[in-house]
């Protein structure tokens, strides 16, 4: 009867180690995507096209301005968005911990909003992708 148990007991134990080592394999990113970004705070509005970085142009003190990102994966994939440096406090995704299935486009708009009355001046950051196995959506 005891070594019924024993065994028992060692085969949950050994479920539990594989369901673990599965969960961290699962959480682990399979990609990553950074982009600079940058907005100018000063007296007056403009606009900058550009495509290297994630531009938002000139912007009024306390003002706001949006801009779209398009992104794709060639995997499903769950997608977790960050954002770091001086505009870390300042940028806001419209979507964030969304579900990519592989080869479509999402565009993501970012607003960039000015909640301190920033002196003027140039203002940088950076917008973190992390793609992971869709599993990760369960874990949010």
């Amino acid at each position: 009867m005891k070594q019924k148990h024993y065994l028992l007991l060692g085969a949950l134990f050994l479920l539990v180690i594989l369901l673990i080592i599965f969960m961290l394999f699962q959480m682990r990113p399979h990609s990553r995507k950074t982009i600079d970004a940058e907005v100018k705070v000063s007296d007056h509005v403009g606009f900058k096209l550009d495509t290297d970085k994630l531009y938002f142009g000139t912007i009024t003190p306390g003002g706001s301005a949006d801009r779209k990102v398009n992104i794709s994966v060639p995997r499903d994939s769950y997608v977790v968005i960050t954002m770091g440096g001086e505009l870390k406090d300042w940028l806001r995704p419209k979507y964030n911990g969304f579900s990519l299935e592989a080869d479509t486009q999402k565009a993501i708009k970012f607003t960039v909003h000015d909640p301190e009355k920033a002196e003027e001046g140039n203002y940088t950051g950076t917008v973190t992708f992390t793609f992971y196995r869709p599993f990760m959506k369960y874990l949010a």
